[in-house]
């Protein structure tokens, strides 16, 4: 019971609020070691840049895995960004919380086609009620 209760604490503090969207500008790149795709990183002629943030308030201990096409690409901290080149072409984007972060979570997805040029946005978020969010983003 006390293990049960514990628990409960950890992710209630983890999920108690909603996050903030924070700016590319204001996001960190992830270090290299972060990094497990590494030629996703490399601007190449043909490639368009796809920029993947998470927000600053919530998870703090726990990473999120970032995938494309169901090929992992990133761990990202909170106020991290990863920045990937890719080309022309449609893509499933999705992420998933590590450890005891993912407890309630789950996977989230979201589709995007992407243009020979053009810059895109995405942002992975939680809701007040505690479920992961994958969305494409202005900020």
């Amino acid at each position: 019971m006390k293990n049960t209760l514990l628990l409960a604490s950890i992710v209630v503090t983890l999920f108690g609020c909603a996050s903030q969207p924070m700016s590319n500008d204001e996001s960190s790149h992830i270090p290299a070691e972060q990094r497990i795709n590494g030629r996703l990183f490399i601007s190449s002629p043909g490639t368009s840049e796809v920029t993947i943030k998470r927000d600053n308030s919530f998870g703090v201990p726990c990473s999120t895995k970032v995938f494309i096409d169901g090929a992992p690409v990133a761990d990202i901290y909170k106020t991290e960004k990863a920045v990937v080149w890719l080309p022309p072409g449609a893509y499933i984007l999705s992420a998933k919380t590590n450890g005891i972060c993912g407890i309630k979570t789950g996977i989230v997805e979201t589709g995007m086609t992407i243009k020979l040029g053009e810059k895109r946005s995405f942002r992975i978020s939680l809701s007040g009620g505690g479920e992961l969010n994958l969305t494409p983003t202005a900020f």
